[in-house]
């Protein structure tokens, strides 16, 4: 006799699918490495979600939004180094550390610009010259040539003059031990300029005109530290040229030839002892009829008849 088993209803189902290889997927979610897959049997569908990365930086490495997961070691700094308006700079995060460098220039003169050792950007123009900020360079005039001054006629101040001056020639010299001292780094410079008077006014009232010297580039400096010898009539002042003080020496001679054919000239000598290669002395001619009031820059007087002659 056979024997006949019977089997449960749902578990014959459950053999049935698994003998043809269905069954109904339990799915699993996605995660940042792994799409979403069967908890029964391990088919996958879709796409791993990715990390999401976020924060991190030099000093601390990304973290996963979603899962934690750490994205590595941190990089750290790129430090770019300080320059003269910047601190040391990090390049990937732009932190700073330190302080900016600061522009290494030297003061600006006259003859050189403020200009940084280390970036080589000019902080600092040239200084202008007195005589270009006061407008004396106007009166400026030229070895060889003639020009009118105009001065007072010293026997009757009513009464002015106007003479033929000229600047006749301008040598250098390293001195002559005597009367011309030599100095080491110093040249004495020597112009001669002459006047010629043969107008009614020169021949009745006489004539008195005014000599004078200045700094083309300052002054003040040069008329604060001027010291007269009434002895030896030489005048000591200062110059500063490149940031060095110099010690300086002016004399003059001069002298009128007398009246001949109505005419009298007025021949001067300037002698100046300067460094060798400045640029920057003036000497001439000024109506003497013009007030020079004690303590006064030439740059406060009326300059309209004012010949300079600079020493260059």
């Amino acid at each position: 006799m056979r024997k006949h088993f019977a089997f449960p209803a749902l578990l014959l189902a459950v053999l049935l699918l698994a003998a043809c290889g269905k069954h109904e997927h339990e799915w699993e979610d996605a995660t940042c490495t792994e799409p979403e897959t069967c908890a029964v049997c391990g088919e996958t569908r879709g796409e791993a979600l990715g990390h999401r990365w976020k924060g991190g930086g030099c000093e601390e490495p990304e973290i996963c939004a979603r899962c934690g997961e750490s994205g590595g070691e941190a990089p750290g700094h790129n430090w770019q180094p300080a320059t003269c308006t910047e601190p040391e700079t990090c390049a990937r995060c732009g932190e700073t550390r330190g302080e900016a460098l600061g522009h290494d220039a030297p003061p600006a003169d006259y003859w050189t610009a403020g200009v940084c050792s280390r970036c080589g950007e000019e902080i600092a123009p040239l200084l202008t010259p007195d005589f270009v900020s006061y407008g004396l360079d106007a009166q400026l005039v030229e070895l060889g040539k003639s020009y009118g001054l105009k001065t007072l006629c010293y026997e009757n101040e009513a009464y002015s003059t106007v003479g033929k001056a000229s600047f006749t020639a301008h040598e250098t010299t390293p001195g002559d031990g005597d009367k011309l001292e030599i100095r080491d780094g110093y040249v004495w410079h020597i112009v001669r300029a002459e006047i010629v008077f043969d107008d009614d006014n020169a021949y009745n009232y006489g004539m008195i005109p005014g000599v004078c010297f200045e700094s083309y580039y300052d002054i003040r400096e040069l008329d604060d530290s001027s010291v007269y010898d009434e002895q030896t009539g030489v005048t000591r002042f200062t110059v500063t040229w490149h940031g060095v003080a110099y010690d300086c020496r002016f004399f003059r001679e001069s002298s009128y030839l007398g009246w001949s054919d109505h005419s009298n000239t007025f021949v001067c000598t300037f002698y100046v002892q300067l460094p060798d290669g400045y640029d920057g002395f003036v000497v001439g001619f000024r109506n003497h009829g013009v007030p020079w009031p004690e303590g006064a820059y030439t740059f406060e007087l009326d300059n309209s008849d004012t010949l300079y002659y600079r020493l260059k």
